[in-house]
Order: structure tokens, then sequence, then C-alpha cells
């Protein structure tokens, strides 16, 4: 099974023009290692393009793949840190029963840090945790940055 997640950045001056442009992928590949089910967790990420300007050229992309991880029934729900602009932690369950998720994203040579507080809700009728919950509204959210 490979599971590619694409994801494009696009940055703009404040005219409008396109400064930066970054291409990755989220790489999930499933395989069976020694009897055991194993999934591989990589980032590609285009490195370089070149671009034709003809029809009967083709574009060509330099990639690099990075390897994140690799997830296993007793390592799954061990801390991941990767190397990047933000950071997020959770969901984590709170003594009330809700869950807190805590998002860190860089500002400068400081960052910001924000936690969302949110509760899984089901439908009317529908028995709780006797499936995935129809929502989880956040009703909370905490907002820290550094003092200056």
């Amino acid at each position: 099974m490979h599971n590619p997640l694409l994801y494009e950045r696009t940055t703009y001056d404040y005219i409008g023009d396109v400064v930066d442009e970054t291409v990755a992928s989220v790489d999930l590949n499933r395989k069976e290692t020694e009897g055991q089910e194993v999934v591989e967790h990589s980032h590609t990420i285009v490195v370089g393009a070149k671009r034709s300007d003809c029809e009967t050229c083709f574009d060509s992309m330099e990639q690099k793949t990075l390897p994140v991880q690799e997830y296993t029934p007793e390592n799954i729900l061990q801390k991941s840190r990767l190397a990047g602009v933000a950071m997020v932690n959770g969901p984590s369950i709170m003594r009330s029963g809700a869950m807190a998720t805590e998002l860190v994203l860089r500002q400068g040579d400081g960052r910001v840090r924000i936690i969302f507080q949110h509760a899984p809700v089901w439908e009317r009728g529908v028995e709780p945790g006797s499936c995935p919950p129809q929502v989880s509204p956040t009703f909370i959210v905490e907002y820290y940055h550094p003092a200056k």
C-alpha cells in the first residue's frame, strides 16, 4: 500500500508575484518485515525543477526522500519529532474527558503556542463510543506568545 499526501505551498510578495514554491508529499508504505506489519513514513520534497516550454518536451523534477520513522504496533503511540517550523502534540486526554491538542509555530526568533481544547460529540440517539464521533468541536483556544 502506498498512500501519498501531496502538499504545495506558494509564497507571494506584497504585489502578489510568486516568490517561492514548495511541493512535498507525505508517503506511508505498508510492508511485512519478519512476519510483523510495518508502516514506513517518509517525506518526498522537490528540491529542483525544470519546466519545458515546448509541447513535445517534458518537465523534470529532482526529488529528495527523507525517511521519518517505521511504525509498528509496539511504537505507534510513541512521539516522533521532525525538523520543521511547526510541531503538533496530541490529542491528549484531560481529566475532564475532553482532549487538548497543542500547536507550536515558529515566529521570527521565537515561537507561538496555541492549545485547542475539544471533545468528541455523537449525534442524538447514537451511543457514545459505539462509532467514531460525528464532530470534535473546539470550545477553548489558548494562545501564548513570548513577551518582548
